[in-house]
């Protein structure tokens, strides 16, 4: 006598219970998949833009080599060394001497280890490229100052843009007693002596959902 072979199947229920959960995990498993390549696009443009924005800071504070052909290859000084030039007691011009809400000039005394020439720097926020730049003037110049050569602080900021952070200026100054200074300031007596520095850098819109990052410095 030949057996009878024995047959499996699912049951009803046992067949919507497996397609409740199969319906679970392909709603689950699909946004963390998008969110996974979504991420594999954000995280070199996050790194891009937080070594752009601390290079910049790092210009503007410390310095930075520059690329300008008036000083190939030589450092120019940052913000932390601004200092006044003594002419005579009665005879000074100041360390800040442009203060504005996107653009600062200050001034680098002549140092023989470096350069001869007084350094009146100016660093700026460009608003038709998004960009900050850098010009330096080795003698006086008319303040404010208008045209001169500019190199783009870091020369390699590729798609990495500074955009205006809200309604907060670039440059913030304020007195010994922290009171602030408003601009637009010209080769002013007032004695700045803080200098604060708010900048947004961005790749695209800066919106994680189209895979830009963002950097409030």
């Amino acid at each position: 006598m030949t057996p009878h072979a024995r047959r499996y199947g699912l049951t009803l229920v046992e067949l919507v219970i497996v397609m409740g959960v199969t319906g679970i995990l392909a709603a689950t498993a699909l946004p963390l998949v998008f969110q996974g390549a979504q991420s594999f696009a954000f995280l070199p443009r996050a790194q891009a833009t937080n070594q752009v924005g601390m290079e910049i800071l790092q210009a503007i504070v410390e310095g930075h080599i520059s690329t300008l052909s008036s000083y190939p290859g030589q450092p120019i000084r940052g913000l932390r060394f601004a200092a006044r030039e003594i002419i005579t007691a009665t005879n000074q011009r100041p360390a800040i001497w442009l203060a504005e809400a996107d653009r600062i000039g200050y001034l680098i005394p002549g140092n023989p280890l470096i350069t001869t020439d007084n350094q009146y720097v100016v660093i700026r926020r460009d608003p038709l490229d998004n960009s900050v730049k850098r010009s330096v003037y080795a003698a006086p110049t008319p303040c404010p100052p208008s045209g001169g050569v500019e190199e783009v602080l870091p020369y390699y900021a590729g798609s990495v843009s500074v955009v205006p952070t809200g309604a907060t200026p670039v440059f913030q100054y304020f007195t010994a007693g922290g009171i602030p200074v408003t601009p637009p300031i010209c080769a002013s007596a007032v004695t700045i002596r803080r200098v604060d520095v708010t900048l947004t850098v961005q790749t695209g819109t800066g919106n994680f959902n189209q895979s830009d990052a963002k950097l409030d410095m």
